[in-house]
This record gives structure tokens, sequence and C-alpha cells, in this order.
């Protein structure tokens, strides 16, 4: 298996899974662009939005879920980049 195909499922992983952990129902927004990332259809504007929700929220995140929002950012950068 390539080194491209294994960074793929492993960002594929990251994108269905993860996401769920950071819904929060106060934040419907934020969980509206969180299910499009879920889904495969998030666009460029949208990532960058998320980004910035998400950023907002790294300082007051519960230490058990750093991870979760690190690797998510991380996506979302590549998001970005890659539709740049």
């Amino acid at each position: 298996m390539k080194l491209e195909t294994k960074i793929d499922l492993f960002w594929t992983a990251v994108e269905q899974n993860i996401p769920r952990l950071l819904k929060q129902p106060i934040h419907k927004r934020k969980d509206d662009l969180l299910d499009k990332l879920t889904s495969g259809k998030l666009s460029k504007d949208e990532a960058e939005e998320l980004i910035g929700e998400l950023d907002k929220d790294k300082s007051t995140v519960d230490p058990g879920m750093v991870l979760a929002v690190t690797l998510v950012l991380a996506r979302l950068q590549q998001i970005v980049t890659d539709n740049g």
C-alpha cells in the first residue's frame, strides 16, 4: 500500500469519526459544519469558518478532547490548502 493511500485512509477516518466527538447541541452552526465535514461536503470557505470556531474553543476544550480538536484542525487546514 502506498504512503499516499495510507494517509488518505487516515484522513477519511478522521473526517468520519472524530467530528462527532466535538459536537455540542448549543453550537448549531459548528455542528452543521462538522456534519458537512463528516459527509465530505465541506467547502473551503466553510472549512475556514470551522477553523475559526474550533480555534476559539481550543483554550476551553476538555483536556481529553485536545487531540480530537487538533486532528480536525489539521484536516481542515489540508482542505483549505488543497482548495486554495
